[in-house]
């Protein structure tokens, strides 16, 4: 006896995908919490935005400094809430947002064009990204090319 399952389009796939739910501590290179573990990290955090420790789940060491698993959705909230209590710190609470990561191949520093030897600019870079990665249908919007021409 087979089993017979509906077709989910990709559409309903990408809605019923779950959300980020993450809160990111971001650190400057040199801070000094940057050397503590996530338990020092949920002391610090519990001790500067007077919460409650049971409102942090998980704690990850992260590139940009550590990210918060709260235990739901309220407790998010408020913990979100209290982070400018960080503020003097040197340290920033943000939300998780919705990135996608694009990986772009080597690039070089200059091409070799019949002109001459031409130097990459970020706007050669933003265009290449956008030509390459049209098939995306609109991931790339356009700050994601202000954010190439920060770059």
């Amino acid at each position: 006896m087979s089993k017979i399952r509906p077709r989910v389009s990709i559409v309903e796939r990408a809605s019923a995908a779950p959300t980020d739910n993450r809160l990111f501590l971001r650190l400057p290179q040199e801070h000094e919490w940057r050397k503590l573990s996530p338990a020092g990290i949920r002391e610090v955090i519990v001790k500067k935005l007077s919460i409650s420790p049971v409102w942090v789940g998980k704690i990850k060491p992260v590139n940009s400094g550590f990210a918060l698993s709260p235990c739901s959705t309220e407790p998010r909230e408020k913990i979100l809430n209290a982070g400018n209590g960080l503020f003097l710190t040197g340290a920033k609470l943000e939300a998780a947002t919705n990135w996608v990561s694009v990986l772009i191949p080597t690039v070089p520093a200059f091409l070799h064009k019949e002109q001459g030897v031409v130097e990459v600019s970020n706007s050669m870079l933003a265009d290449e990204v956008e030509r390459t990665a049209s098939n995306m249908d609109g991931i790339l919007s356009e700050s994601s090319t202000r954010h190439f021409q920060s770059i």
